[in-house]
């Protein structure tokens, strides 16, 4: 019964690594402006989502190297302010 805590302890170990996942989409060529964790504004090339929240923001050459097979759009230099959104009582 010795080999029975040996397997338990590998399946736990698979369950703590995280699970790689590339993102879903990459839009680069935008003029992004976003807030940092100190609030203050920063601006980007291009910006990766995964599951419909934002991973990334930064130059596009880095975020492509995280994208994996992520739907790639052109933003042909339009602005993008992620997260910005209005509400609406209807």
């Amino acid at each position: 019964m010795k080999r029975l805590p040996d397997v338990a302890l590998a399946i736990m170990l698979i369950a703590l690594v995280p699970m790689t996942h590339a993102a879903d989409l990459l839009v680069t060529n935008v003029n992004g402006y976003t807030l940092d964790s100190a609030g203050k504004l920063t601006r980007f090339r291009a910006l990766l989502v995964d599951h419909g929240k934002v991973v990334a923001t930064g130059p596009a050459a880095a975020l492509r190297k995280r994208a994996g097979d992520a739907r790639i759009e052109d933003g042909h230099g339009r602005t993008l302010l992620p997260g910005l959104t209005d509400a609406m009582d209807m």
